[in-house]
């Protein structure tokens, strides 16, 4: 219906950083990941208001999926999936707490990324 579910800004450079693990870094007051595993290889990318994830391929925590409750900060997470060999269609798993997004028909959800060359 052409509404955007979920956003955060930051400044370019932040936003794509590397992480590691269940890392996370502060900007803008969002906890941002761009996370590789041991091998290097890229995992998955996301945002959240609170500084702690649960990566499992992608953010689960206060998702409502497995044994994380939905919770409030749930609300508040962004998590997509980058590797394609372990996730097929890997795409968007979570925009709030709408998660599993990468299983749908591609034309329920869409993935937007803007940015401004200053």
């Amino acid at each position: 219906d052409g509404q955007i579910a979920l956003g955060a800004m930051g400044a370019r450079e932040a936003i794509l950083r590397r992480t590691l693990g269940n890392e996370t870094h502060e900007n803008n007051g969002v906890h941002w990941y761009f996370a590789s595993n041991e091998d290097g290889e890229d995992t998955s990318f996301g945002f959240s208001r609170a500084a702690r994830v649960d990566l499992s391929n992608a953010d689960v925590l206060g998702s409502g999926w497995m044994e994380n409750p939905k919770d409030e900060d749930g609300r508040y997470r962004l998590s997509w999936h980058l590797d394609e060999e372990s996730v097929p269609g890997a795409g968007g798993w979570r925009a709030g707490h709408e998660i599993d997004l990468h299983e749908g028909t591609g034309d329920s959800w869409m993935k937007l990324m803007y940015f401004a060359c200053m």
